[in-house]
């Protein structure tokens, strides 16, 4: 779910988004200019129907599109944005090496990955960004010299020896 604004600072006409949008004016908006992504990945497209420069968001608060990425202006990220989607999304994790083995798999928001690597070779670690921002990163061994680094739900890096 995204709940998007028109204006900048969360003003102005608003509608949640819980499906695929190609057109906004077709949702009921004619354009992004700030958002609050509730759950999920959103693609967010600056034309219609999935087209021209686009960019993902994550959950959080985006006051103003132009500025999103750490309180940095960023050229890559287009505004308004006029077309969205979300991104569906799978963690695999596999028993054994060469994605052998029982699976264990997650489809949705997953604010932890705990119950997914219990007994299995993980090292996690914890990291401090900030006072406030804790983290956790997991290593994933597989014994085949695979490394997959997560930060969170993200992952970072995938190092094969």
């Amino acid at each position: 779910m995204i709940l998007v604004f028109d204006q900048e600072e969360f003003r102005g006409n608003w509608r949640l988004i819980t499906k695929d949008c190609p057109s906004l004016e077709r949702c009921g908006i004619t354009e992004v200019r700030s958002c609050n992504v509730l759950s999920g990945v959103w693609d967010l497209y600056k034309d219609p129907d999935y087209s021209g420069d686009h960019y993902l968001l994550e959950e959080g608060e985006y006051r103003n599109l132009k500025v999103w990425s750490h309180g940095k202006s960023t050229t890559s990220a287009p505004a308004p944005a006029r077309s969205l989607k979300c991104v569906p999304f799978k963690i695999q994790l596999y028993e054994e090496v060469n994605f052998e083995g029982r699976i264990s798999e997650k489809t949705g928001n997953c604010p932890s990955l705990d119950h997914f690597i219990q007994g299995k070779n993980v090292m996690l670690f914890s990291l401090l960004f900030s006072e406030t921002d804790k983290n956790k990163l997991y290593c994933i061994n597989n014994n085949s010299g695979v490394m997959i680094y997560f930060l969170s739900n993200k992952c970072l890096l995938y190092l094969e020896h």
